[in-house]
């Protein structure tokens, strides 16, 4: 998909360029992410869809939005906006700020993606996973058997 086929304009904002790179940031799809040497070969294919903001520290989302020129470029263009991961605070910030956050909401988002909060609403469908534990860090074991670890709150294991 090109985001040529997009009918308004729309702004991914996330701390790593490349989870918005599921389509080519062309036409009505705009980028804005951390100044990386990475980012800047993005930025040398796509110059008028490609935003970077310099910074001596890697930014996350909130903190690029609370950027002010991205902060006045977002609010003077009408921008709406799409995040790697909504939260609830990036959710009270755009709103104060009068931005369409195009996210589900963080409450949605945590419910889906937590695995705790998974493996309570998958119910009967659980019986489709691997064998699932649920335990703390410390009750871990290794026993030399394949396992594989995941925390609450990540997107691997």
């Amino acid at each position: 998909m090109s985001g040529e086929s997009i009918k308004t304009n729309v702004v991914y904002v996330t701390r790593d360029i490349e989870r918005a790179l599921g389509m080519e940031p062309v036409g009505n799809y705009f980028i804005i992410s951390n100044d990386t040497p990475y980012g800047q070969e993005i930025l040398k294919k796509y110059p008028n869809n490609v935003w970077l903001v310099k910074s001596d520290k890697q930014l996350d989302t909130f903190d690029l939005l609370k950027d002010e020129k991205v902060k006045e470029n977002i609010t003077r263009h009408k921008i709406p906006i799409l995040v790697f991961q909504n939260t609830s605070r990036i959710e009270a910030f755009s709103k104060e700020n009068g931005w369409e956050l195009l996210n589900p909401s963080a409450e949605l988002s945590k419910k889906v993606e937590e695995k705790m909060s998974q493996y309570v609403w998958l119910g009967d469908l659980q019986k489709y996973l691997p064998k699932t534990e649920i335990k703390t860090v410390s009750e871990i074991k290794f026993t030399g058997e394949p396992i594989v670890v995941q925390f609450n709150h990540a997107h691997t294991g």
